[in-house]
């Protein structure tokens, strides 16, 4: 792609005064936010440094304080939807249907609102938000402000179907539906509340329409570059060059034409509106928020991606789409992240992800070089563990790291790594011993998500019938972690599933500090740290890190195991007449199937990677499924090859392995002994069972997941 001119856009309005007190406003909001389940710690962070949130509050100018609180808690509600509607489960499997009647529903005059267990999303507005601004309008004003509200949220329906390839765009579709998709009417409804709504704001229908289509418009042409970093065709830049088939410079001046025309009809209803003095008011709120909306979208960081500010001139800034890096939050990223890394580590080997608010770092010699680094700690766990358990050893660093990592290692090692093989053992025999003879299993569900639980169960001491329910909570647990787009519901199952967990935990504790067993449980129950007992929280959180990462790992690199044996016949009839060779399949596996994708650093200190400057408190995301297919350092990387010559099985399990599945250096994994314990025991076990396995008729694995990644179903003809 060429190098583009975004052209000046500029309004004849005088600038906008904001407001004094945006960051006590941002830390009011979020605190808001965080009671409420609509963020977590990792939402927090992002929205206290995000200048969207500080746009909306700036519209305010010198508002009521009240009024503008509560216009920038629509604004942060929208933000928190338009997350989960970008890339989050709304956009894959959501009932947003549903969720909008729900919501139209609670805007109704007399509505019940809804129980403590109803979508936090949807709770908030029935018990905060609307009775609020019920309060400052009339019904046919609260009546305007539910339609725009509808509106936005049918018009998130129809980009989610297009995104999943159900809705076809055209330019004259999406013009009208991105004008609802900006939300500007719902934000024009509630700043004329600050000078009395009712059936004013209704005469300022025409400008309104105008204002929103200028947004609109700026929003693609500036957001034109982030855009095509994600593979967004939802822009009208796009859309209009697949149309028309023209340079992507004609199509940006195309929509700039048609910019310059709303903004002339805008100043001309604006100029007539503003001679009655009845309204006077509202139209200068109309215009004072589209001239903020305007210096936010032109000075943002996240539409400035790769500026070419030394070709920049009076007629606008020049960039070019061939230095756009793409973003893991690329809709078809859980599809295949394989291309995507390709990419990364081809052009962009070290770039920032605005979405992700992270560095990228895909090389497989950057990645083992970052963490190994001691500048970069584990502090960027502090939004996704510790939440939920916690300061456990995941997230220290330094002595305090060795001294928890050497009090538990005694557990994955020497008699303790006997005990947990047969208790593999013994596991493995009594699920196939249940599969026996059916001709068709589904073998995640009914194998290898059962086999890491029960075996973690054992290690803790905890009873063997209790394994449906840690299974439970660590499946809500590990979704708690892994999810970047904060989606309320996700965060609440997650802390209701560790909640649970820990009361589960406290009889077992009680039972362990009295009569010590050979378990883990009791070695942490009896262990001291300066001479003291750990604390019975420090005891639980651990436990729930156990159980977290030692299950969701090993659950998916099993199952991509007999995915990858079952796709490759012939290495799965060497395996199966060759158990010693299972080893090098499991490491193998861990290469090209990493069950964590990547790992999350801080940098503590202003550092370099890969030649670019990483400034102090940035997070880095190191890419280990990414680094496992680095054609520099594997051959034919994408290929699963368990007889490679680059596979080294004999360091694989220790941290001087090739691949990073289990990390690098002071945090790599401790069970990774472990994991090579059940994958050799359980899959032998398991393929020695079954005479003819293969996939059923029809059937295809399909890998899911970000952070998180492994076949979703295993459906497989047993040949018994």
């Amino acid at each position: 792609m060429a190098k583009f001119r975004i052209p000046e856009m500029a309004l004849p309005f005088p600038p906008v005064k904001l407001r004094d007190d945006v960051a006590e406003f941002k830390e009011e909001l979020c605190g808001w936010a965080v009671k409420w389940n609509l963020i977590g710690l990792r939402g927090r962070d992002r929205m206290l440094s995000s200048d969207l949130l500080e746009w909306g509050i700036g519209m305010t100018g010198e508002g009521s304080r009240e009024r503008a609180m509560l216009l920038c808690r629509w604004c942060l509600w929208i933000l928190v939807i338009d997350d989960r509607m970008d890339s989050g489960p709304w956009a894959l499997d959501g009932d947003l249907p549903e969720f909008t009647r729900r919501v139209v529903q609670a805007m109704e005059p007399g509505a019940v609102a809804p129980g403590p267990e109803a979508d936090p999303m949807l709770r908030v507005l029935a018990v905060d938000l609307w009775p609020a601004t019920s309060e400052i309008g009339d019904q046919e004003w609260l009546a305007d402000l539910a339609r725009h509200v509808e509106d936005y949220l049918l018009a998130e329906f129809v980009m989610v179907e297009h995104r999943k390839g159900n809705r076809k765009l055209t330019p004259a579709v999406y013009r009208d539906l991105h004008r609802d998709l900006i939300t500007m009417e719902i934000f024009f409804s509630l700043l004329a509340a600050f000078d009395g709504p009712g059936r004013l704001i209704l005469e300022l229908t025409e400008p309104r329409r105008y204002a929103s289509e200028v947004v609109s418009l700026a929003n693609d042409l500036y957001g034109l570059e982030r855009d095509l970093s994600l593979e967004e065709e939802a822009n009208l830049v796009v859309l209009t060059r697949q149309e028309e088939g023209c340079s992507w410079q004609e199509a940006i001046d195309s929509v700039h034409r048609l910019f310059q025309e709303r903004v002339s009809d805008l100043v001309r209803t604006l100029t007539a509106a503003s001679r009655s003095e009845e309204i006077r008011g509202t139209a200068n709120w109309v215009r004072d928020s589209v001239q903020a909306t305007m210096e936010w979208h032109r000075n943002s960081s996240r539409y400035q991606l790769q500026v070419d500010k030394s070709a920049g001139s009076a007629s606008g800034e020049v960039r070019t789409t061939e230095r756009t890096s793409p973003s893991l939050f690329r809709f078809d990223f859980d599809r295949d992240p394989y291309s995507l890394y390709k990419q990364l580590r081809e052009q962009f080997p070290v770039t920032w992800d605005e979405s992700l608010d992270a560095w990228l770092v895909s090389r497989h010699e950057d990645v083992k070089a970052a963490l190994t680094d001691p500048r970069l700690t584990s502090e960027g766990y502090r939004w996704q563990m510790a939440p939920l358990f916690d300061r456990t050893i995941i997230q220290m660093d330094g002595r305090e790291h060795a001294a928890s990592r050497k009090l538990l290692t005694p557990a994955f090692l020497g008699r303790s790594l006997d005990r947990l093989s047969e208790l593999s053992e013994r596991t493995a025999g009594e699920l196939i011993e249940r599969l026996q003879g059916r001709p068709e299993i589904e073998l995640v569900d009914e194998f290898c998500t059962i086999l890491p639980v029960s075996v973690l169960a054992g290690l803790m001491g905890l009873p063997a019938a209790d394994v449906v329910h840690l299974k439970r909570w660590y499946q809500a647990t590990i979704a708690y972690v892994g999810n970047h787009w904060q989606d309320p519901e996700v965060l609440r199952a997650g802390v209701q599933a560790r909640d649970d967990f820990y009361t589960y935990l406290e009889p077992h504790i009680a039972g362990r500090r009295r009569a010590p067993g050979p378990d883990m449980l009791s070695l942490l129950c009896t262990a001291e740290v300066g001479g003291e007992p750990l604390p019975d929280e420090t005891i639980k959180g651990t436990c729930g890190l156990l159980l977290l990462a030692g299950s969701e790992t090993t659950a998916k690199g099993l199952s991509a195991l007999l995915s990858n044996l079952l796709n490759h016949p012939e290495q799965l009839a060497a395996v199966q007449a060759d158990a010693t060779l299972i080893p090098q399949a499991w490491a193998e596996t861990l290469r090209l199937n990493s069950p964590v994708q990547y790992l999350m650093r801080e940098a503590a200190e202003p550092l370099e990677i890969g030649g670019k400057a990483i400034s102090a408190g940035a997070t880095v995301a190191c890419l280990l499924g990414s680094a496992n297919r680095d054609p520099q350092r594997f051959a034919d990387p994408d290929r699963f090859d368990i007889f490679r010559a680059d596979g080294c099985v004999d360091r694989a399990y220790t941290a001087a392995a090739v691949h990073v599945a289990f990390g690098t250096g002071r945090h790599f994994c401790l069970g990774a002994r472990l994991s090579l314990v059940e994958a050799e025991v359980g899959i032998s076990a398991l393929l020695s069972a079954m005479p003819k396995p293969a996939w059923s008729d029809g059937f295809t694995p399909v890998e899911r997941g970000q952070m998180f990644r492994g076949p979703e179903r295993l459906l497989v003809t047993t040949g018994w």
